[in-house]
């Protein structure tokens, strides 16, 4: 606990995400974990799902539904993932890629992997564009 106390990147509960009213919408998103600029603190969002008391389909009028931390996972972060940006320590993975990639295929695989999460970003936007517009014609 006291390298968490003085390394440690802190997790912070953020606003809800959403709310997600479209079924699919919400199973497929995710606990959000976001850095602040000084990597000194996480915010970790969750997606939610609400209907209202007169929603057109009787057996879910009224439900919430939202995404955990479970205790598992925040003991998990307090002594391993917070530790990695200010305590000198890798993850494994990034142990494993440094091993066999040599310095230029290593810059080329960080540029890859920042243009593979900007399409997913953008994939996900326009889901959830169809998601607000189902939701728009069910009520």
């Amino acid at each position: 606990m006291a390298n968490y106390n003085k390394y440690g990147k802190k997790l912070v509960i953020g606003q809800d995400l959403g709310p997600y009213n479209a079924g699919p919408e919400w199973i497929w998103t995710y606990l959000e974990f976001k850095d602040n600029s000084a990597k000194t603190q996480t915010t970790v969002r969750s997606p939610t799902m609400m209907t209202p008391m007169d929603y057109w389909e009787i057996q879910v009028q009224g439900f919430h539904y939202c995404k955990l931390l479970s205790p598992y996972r925040a003991l998990e972060w307090i002594y391993i993932d917070s530790q990695y940006d200010h305590n000198g320590r890798k993850s494994f993975e990034e142990k494993r890629r440094e091993a066999w990639l040599p310095a230029p295929l290593r810059a080329a695989w960080q540029l890859t992997s920042g243009a593979v999460n900007a399409a997913g970003d953008q994939l996900k936007s326009r889901v959830s564009k169809v998601g607000t517009w189902w939701t728009s014609v069910t009520k």
